[in-house]
């Protein structure tokens, strides 16, 4: 399966079970550069876009593109020394790959051990949420214990339309955690997708927050580039946005970046963004461990 469908959205199924999944690891990398076009990629490129009655965008064959496959390689030796074995695998994007194929097959050609390998696509804003729940299924009903999860943005855009400005990326960049039963740096707990209007989102992203900030525990907001102009007044102790040009990684990289130093406070973190598209709300749950003795 490499684009899943939505599920519902109106919220959690009768006797859904949230699994809070651990973290091990949490890797953000940006790539420059990158390699030309073969010309296999020409022909599958001009093929792709006339039979959806599109036109290659101009130039495009000229430019240098660094393609999902590249940033997956470039990714994972940072993981040592969760590198080599996984029972799960996904990635999840909004943009498009950048050359034909499957990069996940990448890995099966790399790694010791690859169980199952899944690409999350078509879920915009709520991609890597979308992953997290299916990572969060895979551990609870199939027994994986090691999960990879990588988040990728590319933006070389091979068609000439328009392209929102919230689903369009202006850099190269991935975000790599390995979650598993074992991960000890946080936990994280996805939860149900929720939709609701735009004029609604805020407040019942307020709501939620309530709810985690009822045992006194400092609370620090992510929130993604489609949440900020929903956002409510002083949701949480902390609220860092996240910046534009990076619709699937922006949000989770700022986790990368910042989870030393909540860490050290065990501080709680949650992720959050909105899809108007879809009209979905997202979030997850970060408890970070307390001076290193887990969460």
């Amino acid at each position: 399966m490499y684009v899943a469908t939505p599920p519902e959205c109106a919220g959690a199924r009768p006797g859904t079970e949230r699994t809070a999944l651990g973290l091990a690891r949490v890797e953000y990398q940006e790539f420059d550069g990158g390699g030309g076009f073969q010309p296999q990629d020409r022909i599958y490129f001009s093929d792709l876009m006339a039979a959806y009655g599109r036109t290659v965008r101009p130039g495009y064959f000229d430019g240098t593109r660094v393609t999902f496959r590249d940033m997956a390689e470039g990714m994972l030796p940072r993981l040592l020394p969760h590198h080599d074995r996984f029972d799960l695998a996904l990635l999840a994007s909004v943009t498009s790959d950048a050359e034909a194929g499957r990069p996940l097959c990448y890995l099966a050609h790399t790694l010791s051990h690859i169980g199952l390998a899944y690409g999350v696509a078509d879920q915009g804003a709520g991609a890597a949420f979308t992953a997290l729940r299916m990572a969060a299924t895979g551990v609870r009903q199939d027994g994986a214990r090691s999960v990879l999860l990588l988040l990728m943005d590319q933006a070389a855009v091979p068609h000439a339309d328009p392209v929102p400005g919230r689903l369009a990326a202006d850099r190269n960049a991935v975000v790599a955690l390995v979650l598993g039963t074992e991960g000890d740096l946080a936990s994280l707990t996805p939860h149900p997708a929720v939709r609701v209007a735009p004029d609604g989102a805020g407040e019942r992203l307020r709501g939620t927050l309530a709810s985690l900030r009822a045992d006194g525990r400092p609370l620090t907001l992510i929130a993604g580039p489609g949440l900020t102009p929903h956002l409510p007044d002083h949701p949480a102790d902390e609220v860092v946005t996240a910046p534009g040009g990076g619709p699937c990684t922006a949000a989770w990289s700022l986790l990368a970046r910042g989870l030393p130093a909540w860490r050290a406070v065990g501080r709680r973190v949650v992720l959050a963004d909105y899809d108007p598209d879809f009209s979905r709300l997202s979030m997850c749950t970060v408890d970070t461990a307390r001076n290193g003795t887990g969460p």
